[in-house]
């Protein structure tokens, strides 16, 4: 059942809580409600595992068998990515509302 891969899990989850941070503090209206699902069904395909556009099309980018510890490097690169990317984020907010 699983077809997304380690890599492929990786960058979803890292394009995912980019376009999260996006639409939360630079984007507003609509490319902001864009980027939320966008940002939410990335996330939510590399927790699963399970990408339903790669099953029509019959692909997979899993090279391992399932049950693999991939978790440990999952986990590893999301907190790396929400703390590189927070920090980002919050430093351009404090700029932007202390230069008011």
């Amino acid at each position: 059942m699983n077809n997304v891969g380690t890599l492929d899990r990786i960058l979803r989850a890292l394009a995912g809580v980019a376009l999260l941070e996006a639409g939360f503090f630079w984007l507003g209206g609509m490319a902001a409600i864009a980027a939320y699902v966008a940002g939410g069904i990335l996330l939510l395909t590399a927790i699963a595992r399970f990408c339903p556009a790669y099953r029509l099309v019959g692909a997979s980018t899993c090279s391992v068998a399932p049950g693999g510890k991939v978790l440990p490097v999952f986990g590893i690169a999301l907190v790396l990515a929400l703390a590189v990317g927070g920090g980002v984020a919050s430093n351009f907010l404090s700029r932007k509302v202390l230069d008011r």
